[in-house]
């Protein structure tokens, strides 16, 4: 599992949606403040239009946890040099695979 996270946001970092998408299940959820999206396509999209609206954007990892059903990663978002959120993401994954992701704003 902590290998999936590890991948998840060296790629979210890197923008590098096509390697994302790789790591997602066909059926996989996204719900933040802002989106809802539902399957691979649909998420995929989400993040590739994340990545344009904001170039800049990274997630800074605080710390991690783990329990047998998920992971919560504490993090802030730099949306750009001035802009910083405080998220909390819950991750599931089943099979090896990222079936939800659900960001809550702090």
């Amino acid at each position: 599992m902590q290998k999936i996270i590890t991948k998840y946001f060296e790629n979210w970092n890197s923008h590098n949606v096509e390697a994302l998408s790789s790591l997602f299940d066909e059926k996989i959820t996204l719900k933040d403040w802002d989106i809802s999206a539902h399957g691979i396509d649909q998420v995929t999209e989400a993040n590739q239009k994340i990545f344009i609206s904001a170039p800049k954007i990274r997630a800074e990892i605080i710390d991690i946890s783990f329990n047998e059903k998920y992971t919560y990663a504490n993090l802030i978002i730099h949306i750009d040099d001035d802009i910083k959120l405080n998220v909390i993401d819950v991750i599931k994954i089943r099979n090896g695979k990222i079936v939800s992701l659900s960001a809550y704003r702090q």
